[in-house]
């Protein structure tokens, strides 16, 4: 009997199909835009044009002091155009990718407030492209669970413990901060609790059964809960990271040139 070639070729695959690594790499690597890997090797372009390059130094200094730019003789203004224009080019790119690759075209407020998602992501990564890459893929993850779980359904003691333990931990690291970020972290944390009673006294009071007997109930997470959690870890971040975020000195701000 000779070797099956074919035949031993389709195992291989269908193996290779199996494993977890090639499940990983169909899932999460392959399949996308080439916006998307353009976007990945931005990081680590961004990170070597700023700590590695001239002009990288000279940008950074320009956000800092760009008195101590001025006074080494480069054009404060030029710099900070170009930061624009190149600031201009990859919002483009961002604005290509959302109405090619994750919609069919351009629609009314398609970009569904992801601008100021993106603006904590960089409070929250302290303007570091590392960090900021991170705080990304964390918001894109909050994205991710919104797109492929719908349906998911729990046990209400399940929620309880999220919730009412999420609204524990933001009360107690509100307490430490000041007035706003109490008020901010303090009302979200009494919204999440409210939201666990009202589930589990709802749950007791629609199925006709004790409240004790109500947390072993699975009941279905309602989607817009699911929507709501990018912009939920939006309030939590900007209330917990803007006082230790310090953003450039002179960020936003005009240059007047001293005579």
């Amino acid at each position: 009997n000779g070797l099956d070639f074919p035949g031993a070729l389709t195992r291989v695959r269908d193996k290779m199909q199996a494993s977890p690594g090639m499940q990983f790499y169909s899932e999460f690597v392959s399949g996308h835009s080439i916006l998307v890997y353009l976007g990945l090797l931005s990081v680590p372009l961004s990170w070597w044009i700023l700590y590695r390059t001239r002009f990288g130094l000279r940008l950074r200094a320009v956000g800092e002091a760009p008195e101590a730019v001025d006074t080494a003789g480069v054009s404060v203004v030029r710099l900070r155009y170009t930061a624009v224009i190149i600031c201009g080019i990859l919002c483009g790119i961002a604005g290509a990718y959302l109405s090619t690759a994750v919609q069919a075209g351009f629609t009314k407020d398609m970009t569904a407030n992801r601008g100021f998602i993106a603006l904590a992501a960089l409070i929250f990564a302290k303007w570091r492209p590392w960090y900021a890459l991170g705080a990304c893929l964390l918001f894109g993850m909050f994205f991710a669970i919104d797109n492929r779980f719908q349906n998911i359904q729990l046990q209400v003691i399940w929620i309880m413990v999220l919730l009412i333990g999420s609204a524990v931990a933001m009360t107690f690291y509100a307490l430490r901060r000041d007035k706003i970020d109490v008020m901010v972290l303090g009302g979200l944390s009494a919204v999440l609790a409210a939201i666990a009673l009202v589930t589990w006294f709802g749950t007791a009071s629609g199925e006709g059964i004790s409240i004790v007997a109500a947390l072993w109930e699975t009941v279905k997470v309602p989607s817009q809960l699911i929507q709501s959690l990018p912009y939920l870890f939006v309030v939590i971040v900007l209330a917990g990271f803007v006082g230790k975020a310090i953003p450039p000195r002179a960020g936003g701000q005009p240059y007047v040139k001293e005579r």
